[in-house]
């Protein structure tokens, strides 16, 4: 059996439209029977440096390394 994983990068500056894209990706993830590694969602860093001090910076990079 192969399993097919997924992860999940995305950015707006419409936070309206975050949510339904997440939902997006797990339905095609359960739709297509991957396996999910990992969302990592941060609003309002949309340039060089905002990202600073968010523990979604943390986050990203463990989700990096562990699908490396």
């Amino acid at each position: 059996m192969i399993i097919k994983k997924g992860e999940m990068i995305y950015g707006d500056t419409d936070t309206a439209a975050v949510d339904p894209t997440i939902s997006h990706y797990k339905a095609i993830t359960k739709y297509m029977g991957w396996q999910d590694r990992g969302i990592v969602s941060q609003s309002e860093v949309m340039k060089r440096g905002e990202i600073k001090g968010h523990l979604s910076l943390a986050a990203a990079r463990n989700l990096g390394k562990s699908i490396q």
